[in-house]
């Protein structure tokens, strides 16, 4: 189960019920658990309509460790989506920044979205 901690949406991209948005949550989790194990226990891909995997990540993000995931799907209006997730551990505690945007939009707003990923300081 998930700890949401914040968000925030662009509403000059609604469109379709739909607006470009961060969120971030957190979760316990085993320190010695890997990150991949970590997300893939999280989340629930049989819920997302045509989900389509791109690319994942093993990184550092603020001097954590980090495992970034990239994939597309559609929701329930037929909007096809493109969502970026990124797992910061810190402890035993991973921070997940969602970043989701409708396809076309995704490139465009994936500056903001680094700031945005970069201004965040885990301090517990």
């Amino acid at each position: 189960m998930f700890d949401a901690l914040g968000g925030v949406g662009d509403p000059a991209s609604l469109t379709n019920n739909f607006e470009t948005y961060l969120v971030v949550n957190s979760n316990n989790v085993n320190p010695n658990e890997d990150l991949r194990t970590s997300y893939n226990d999280m989340e629930n891909y049989a819920n997302l309509s045509n989900y389509q995997f791109i690319s994942d990540n093993y990184t550092t993000i603020l001097g954590l460790n980090a495992y970034q995931v990239l994939y597309t799907w559609t929701d329930e209006y037929g909007t096809q989506k493109e969502t970026e997730d990124v797992l910061i551990r810190k402890n035993s505690t991973v921070y997940v920044i969602e970043y989701e945007s409708e396809i076309q939009d995704f490139e465009k707003n994936q500056p903001n979205f680094n700031l945005i990923l970069n201004s965040f300081n885990i301090t517990s």
